[in-house]
């Protein structure tokens, strides 16, 4: 399930004992990361940038309180006034709809919800409402959306019913779903669980927030900012102090106050540097004498 997430002041990240550089030009607040590891983000006054790997940061047309990544192709975006937007490849085009919240799958399978905790799914260049009522929506694909509702029960959509039904046994506070439909989600007892078989199986204590991008990259966010690749059995620490965590497909993202992260085996600060040094050349010429 792809949804925006913020970031906490916190202190300086560590893997493997060795505090690790930190750097930021771009100042973000936000990012949004697709399964596909498209990323995103935005800045505290809501400035969307998309990031370019091997360029940078790139700043886009629009301005929104919230970024929501299923792949390149499905980016979306609410701003502080609840209204919807859907990137064309060049700018945000408004969706008639207010929403608290989107989650996007892998295939581009599009849901929503209002802040009454109605729920929405856009078809047709258009939310259409389906019965019943949540406060958390996770999809990973067309055949796996999930949601919690205010009691912290869980739900699935039955697509052949066309309805959500409820799980018979389990609450949780957060639910995560990958783009296989891989389930995990965190209790309300501060567990971390993953559906399998028909039961939740718990896995670890002590968790803040689950992102799932497949079966087999799975993280995890303890309370004490402790980072870990998770997988049916075990979590394995791969660094601390950490204030965010989200899962692609086959990668993942965190983040330090605004310094932002990728997992490729290690923990490496995403390069930003060819970005602010073309803002920097693109200041100066504000300085050259006419020719």
């Amino acid at each position: 399930d792809r949804d925006v997430t913020g970031v906490q002041t916190c202190a300086l990240p560590i893997l493997n004992g060795q505090v690790i550089a930190t750097e930021n030009w771009v100042g973000l607040s936000r990012i949004g990361v697709g399964f596909d590891g498209s990323l995103w983000g935005l800045n505290s006054q809501g400035v969307v940038y998309q990031y370019a790997p091997n360029q940078g940061w790139n700043q886009i047309p629009g301005n929104l309180s919230q970024i929501v990544i299923g792949s390149s192709s499905s980016v979306w975006g609410i701003n502080s006034a609840g209204s919807t937007f859907l990137y064309n490849g060049a700018t945000f085009q408004q969706v008639p709809g207010a929403l608290a919240q989107i989650a996007v799958g892998v295939d581009g399978d599009t849901w929503g919800l209002n802040s009454g905790s109605s729920i929405y799914r856009y078809l047709n260049g258009g939310w259409s409402p389906v019965g019943g009522a949540l406060v958390q929506i996770a999809v990973g694909n067309a055949s796996a959306v999930y949601g919690i509702n205010s009691q912290h029960y869980i739900y699935y959509y039955n697509r052949s019913a066309q309805s959500f039904q409820q799980f018979t046994t389990g609450q949780l506070t957060q639910i995560s779903v990958g783009e296989d439909g891989d389930v995990w989600g965190i209790g309300t007892n501060g567990y971390l669980y993953h559906y399998s078989g028909g039961n939740w199986w718990q896995i670890a204590t002590g968790a803040a927030r689950v992102s799932v991008g497949s079966a087999s990259n799975v993280w995890l966010l303890s309370t004490n900012g402790t980072v870990s690749l998770c997988n049916a059995s075990t979590c394995t620490a791969t660094a601390t102090n950490f204030s965010v965590v989200d899962a692609a497909q086959s990668t993942a993202f965190g983040m330090f106050g605004t310094q932002i992260y990728q997992y490729s085996g290690g923990w490496n600060a995403v390069p930003e540097l060819l970005a602010w040094f073309q803002r920097q050349l693109d200041k100066l010429h504000l300085f050259e004498r006419p020719v």
